[in-house]
């Protein structure tokens, strides 16, 4: 089957990410196409047998037409689109070329302009829209109310991990107990928590421990001023943005996600695909990541996640129990071989409808 992503850049991003991911999962056994409107660090992830086009934006008109062109010259069966303007233009590519559309939403869409909505609205009912795609429970229902969307082509798809192959627990080779993070430094991120929790942990007097932090942003250099001022650099490592995270995930003892907003975090995904236990807020899809006091803690506040943090630290056959049951929700939920599946069913299903 001949099938086409469409999303605004190749950046890092949770939408980029598994937009990448997926394409490389059914190019396996169709063949596939991704057009994004600006390149991006990601290009390099993307497998061989992946057409990649980029088309340049020039006006939503303009550029649905370019892409119908696109799709006519290819035979394009279905179209995955994710965030704002991809899904909107695809939606009117269909004027001019009539294919099938299955959206995927990954954000809130919290800042979106009054007419953006109002189009989100208008779209959503072409016959053509067959299916939209929420990556959790909490964001179908958030939007759903939002954009009035219609509720027969509404469905559930959960990110997935990034890693390619299943991981299997094994011993940490280490003699301190490493608690990590990854992803970007950003404020809503609120990878500050975890130089408030070192300094908890030191004042408790643990001191067996250590925290590394991978991933860039704009609060990278906030963050390095801060463990310097408060002499913390024995126990935090700021280790910068990776493109393999695994070897990183395979070193944790504890993950940890202090963000203040979320939809459905990869970054945690790969945590329990790891066997790491996990914390994180109650926020966005997390509960639907982490099964409180199964495989991780989901918290309340800052001062909760401090005594969850310790209670791990201190409990070596707690974090083994998370461990095993994080693998086991993984590999039903979140695993690669599953995602696949799903994505060629669907691409089948639209085009009985």
């Amino acid at each position: 089957m001949n099938i086409l992503f469409v999303i605004s850049s190749l950046n890092y991003g949770g939408a980029e990410k598994q937009t990448v991911i997926d394409a490389n999962l059914l190019s396996s056994s169709n063949n596939v196409f991704l057009i994004a409107f600006n390149d991006g660090p990601q290009k390099e992830q993307l497998k061989e047998k992946v057409h990649y086009i980029q088309l340049s934006k020039n006006g939503y008109i303009q550029t649905a037409k370019k892409l119908a062109d696109i799709c006519r010259k290819n035979s394009i069966k279905v179209i995955h689109t994710s965030l704002f303007a991809p899904s909107i233009i695809s939606a009117i590519s269909t004027i001019y070329y009539k294919t099938n559309l299955v959206w995927y939403f990954h954000s809130h869409e919290y800042d979106i302009p009054t007419y953006s909505k109002v189009a989100f609205v208008f779209f959503a009912r072409f016959n053509t829209v067959k299916k939209i795609f929420f990556v959790s429970l909490e964001l179908r229902d958030f939007l759903s109310r939002r954009f009035f969307l219609p509720k027969r082509k509404l469905g559930i798809l959960y990110n997935t991990t990034s890693f390619v192959k299943e991981f299997n627990a094994v011993k940490k080779d280490s003699s301190k107990i490493i608690i990590g993070y990854v992803g970007r430094l950003v404020e809503l991120k609120r990878v500050k928590y975890l130089v408030d929790l070192t300094e908890y942990l030191i004042a408790k007097k643990h001191e067996n421990f250590e925290v590394w932090i991978v991933g860039n942003g704009e609060e990278m250099k906030n963050l390095q001023k801060s463990i310097e001022m408060k002499n913390l650099v024995d126990y935090i490592k700021l280790l910068g943005f990776h493109k393999e995270t695994q070897k990183y995930y395979a070193k944790f003892d504890i993950f940890i996600l202090p963000s203040r907003e979320e939809c459905l975090s990869i970054a945690l995904i790969d945590a329990i695909t790891s066997g790491v236990p996990s914390l994180a807020f109650d926020v966005g899809g997390n509960n639907e990541i982490i099964k409180h006091n199964e495989n991780g803690f989901i918290v309340k506040n800052k001062e909760e996640l401090f005594e969850k943090a310790e209670l791990l630290i201190e409990n070596s056959s707690l974090r083994t129990m998370f461990s095993t049951k994080a693998l086991n929700i993984s590999n039903s939920k979140f695993s690669q071989i599953s995602r696949s599946e799903t994505l060629n069913k669907i691409s089948k299903d639209v085009l009985k409808t």
